[in-house]
């Protein structure tokens, strides 16, 4: 059986860890290209209706700044929680609003009359036909 060389090994294994370490941080791989188009684009759009707009070293650097100082990076893979939901004292600006229960409810029965909330989430179609805003 033949093996790689070292290098081709010595890069497997460096952009592997590249990879890991950047979907532990909630960073895409790829800063443009067709993968950061799949993981930006709406579910209901296919990768071929999104423009990729390749990003500049120093727009990346500066969304990596801000992610960090918001807390807007992904510290638990298994659940998704993010920094300032794991930790939400050390990043003031994200701190939750609460709301009573008597106003939750009165936005589920408004949401339920006007048919107001997704039934699909793959499509993003809402209950009065109209197609979700995904933020």
């Amino acid at each position: 059986m033949r093996t790689k060389p070292l290098a081709t090994r010595i890069s497997i294994k460096h952009s592997l860890a590249a990879i890991a370490v950047g979907s532990l941080l909630g960073i895409p791989a790829l800063a443009y290209g067709a993968a950061a188009t799949s993981l930006h684009a709406p579910a209901w759009k296919s990768s071929s209706q999104v423009k990729a707009i390749p990003k500049t070293r120093a727009e990346v650097l500066s969304e990596l700044r801000q992610a960090k100082r918001m807390g807007n990076f992904v510290v638990n893979a298994e659940t998704g929680e993010k920094a300032y939901q794991a930790r939400p004292s050390a990043y003031p600006e994200h701190e939750q609003q609460h709301k009573s229960r008597a106003e939750v409810l009165r936005k589920l029965r408004q949401a339920k009359r006007t048919g107001n909330y997704v039934i699909n989430a793959e499509t993003g179609r809402k209950a009065n036909g109209q197609i979700a805003e995904w933020g």
